[in-house]
């Protein structure tokens, strides 16, 4: 049986400009592809936003394409995997799948789905099954039933409703799982020298845990791992970081998961082995935790094993904002990360959230007010939305809001206390006075010194070698 996986475009981003920064490999698509080319299956998967650049970002002839590749592997599934942003290229694609392949069974799955699935299939009218939740085993089931649909995480349609025999039980030793095969996917184009994380460099993406013990209100994580947090062992990371080092001669690695420091008794492990094979020479690496989760101690140890930066979501410098979004934290924490960060030598990113629900100028300049007192090495503010199934997007269908996904990148609604031109300028300002010239002066401070790409200092050395023979 062939089994064929596509990674969708967001089209309203799919510019030479969007695809400046350091591609993320579609890393949930090749965990279920490895699982089924294992179990004896044919498995292939297309990255669109791969397609498209090769194709100089002609939509047309990138669609063109992509159906030529379906034709010649022949295949009985075509899996797509989206977020909100994902699912306009989900329409349009699995659209022109059913009009050139009729009896190709496609389904989608991914946290948009998992969040509505009676709503997606609604939407997508090609579009024949939803996956809910963790796929690898719903979908290992499904494949060997098949054309049988009835399998435990599997929606279909049911003459006018909708159909599924129960939600799937999560996966609770995530070692079962075969480590990635990333050769699925053409490496080269992932791991090519990018801007990613405000470091520059060849990247990998990695997931060592699952889930997340926070219930923020604007995050989707909860619908897809219900809350729990389950682990690869140390070995398992290990592992599979040294084959992306061996493989793939990567400078960074960085862990998606939601936050690294849940198990501290796992993280140190997972040091001391990084250590004791002396990977932290050949390879940095970059996690996520939430401040308060760590003492200096486990950071000297995170630094001492290679650890180069920490992802934090601050989100806002607001403590009402804070209560609001359900952080469960201090902005003093904030203060208090920042601190232990520098004291164990770790740059940090903080991440910050604009145009909340009900945000107000006060919030806003809070947030600004923060960012200048902490001065991370990176920041973002990232523009709230509402995402399905999450507390602030049902908040908002309480109001009275229409929100659409297709909008998702436009940022059409204002969801603040503050006026459209105001918010609009304050977020301006906030990107051309303070977070621009922060990234930007500390990228380049520390390539200078470090990366051998711009080092001047290692460029002296070489032409006063050169001068002295």
């Amino acid at each position: 049986m062939n089994i064929y996986f596509i990674f969708p475009l967001v089209i309203q981003r799919a510019s030479r400009e969007s695809h400046r920064y350091h591609p993320f490999l579609p890393l949930g698509l090749v965990y279920l592809a490895t699982l089924l080319k294992h179990n004896g299956y044919n498995v292939e998967i297309a990255d669109r936003n791969e397609i498209l650049i090769k194709n100089n970002y002609d939509f047309a002839l990138a669609d063109k394409e992509l159906l030529e590749k379906i034709k010649v592997f022949k295949p009985q599934i075509v899996g797509f995997s989206a977020t909100t942003p994902l699912m306009y290229d989900v329409v349009h694609f699995s659209k022109e799948i059913k009009n050139n392949f009729p009896n190709i069974v496609s389904i989608v799955g991914g946290p948009h789905p998992t969040a509505e699935p009676r709503e997606t299939l609604m939407s997508c009218p090609d579009i024949d099954l939803v996956v809910e939740g963790e796929g690898e085993m719903t979908m290992l089931e499904l494949v060997k039933c098949f054309p049988d649909t009835d399998v435990a995480g599997v929606w279909r349609r049911n003459g006018n409703g909708f159909y599924t025999v129960g939600s799937r039980e999560l996966i609770q030793n995530l070692d079962i799982l075969p480590i990635p095969d990333r050769n699925l996917l053409n490496m080269e184009f992932y791991t090519r020298p990018h801007i990613g994380r405000e470091f520059f460099g060849r990247y990998a993406t990695l997931f060592s845990s699952r889930g997340c013990p926070m219930r923020c209100h604007y995050c989707a994580g909860p619908l897809m791992f219900k809350g729990r947090v389950r682990y690869h062992s140390p070995d398992y990371v290990i592992e599979e970081m040294h084959r992306l080092v061996r493989l793939y001669k990567v400078n960074y690695i960085y862990f998606a998961d939601d936050m690294f420091l849940v198990d501290r008794e796992r993280l140190e492990s997972i040091c001391k082995k990084i250590k004791k094979i002396s990977l932290h020479r050949k390879v940095k690496w970059i996690c996520q935790l939430t401040a308060g989760s760590g003492d200096l101690d486990i950071l000297k140890l995170m630094k001492n094993s290679g650890c180069i930066l920490i992802e934090c979501g601050f989100e806002s410098g607001s403590q009402e904002e804070l209560d609001r979004m359900n952080k469960r934290i201090k902005v003093s924490k904030y203060y208090e990360f920042a601190s232990l960060t520098r004291k164990a030598g770790i740059k940090f990113r903080a991440n910050m959230i604009k145009g909340y629900i009900d945000q107000t100028e006060s919030d806003f300049n809070l947030s600004i007010n923060i960012i200048n007192s902490v001065k991370p090495y990176c920041t973002n503010f990232n523009q709230f939305w509402p995402l399905p199934g999450t507390v602030a997007y049902k908040e908002l269908l309480k109001r009275g809001y229409k929100i659409s996904w297709e909008d998702c990148t436009d940022f059409k609604q204002n969801f603040t206390k503050i006026s459209n031109a105001r918010f609009i300028k304050l977020s301006e300002e906030a990107q051309k006075k303070i977070i621009a010239p922060l990234n930007k002066s500390n990228f380049i401070k520390y390539h200078l010194v470090h990366h051998p790409i711009f080092s001047l200092k290692k460029a002296i050395k070489k032409l006063v070698r050169r001068g002295k023979g």
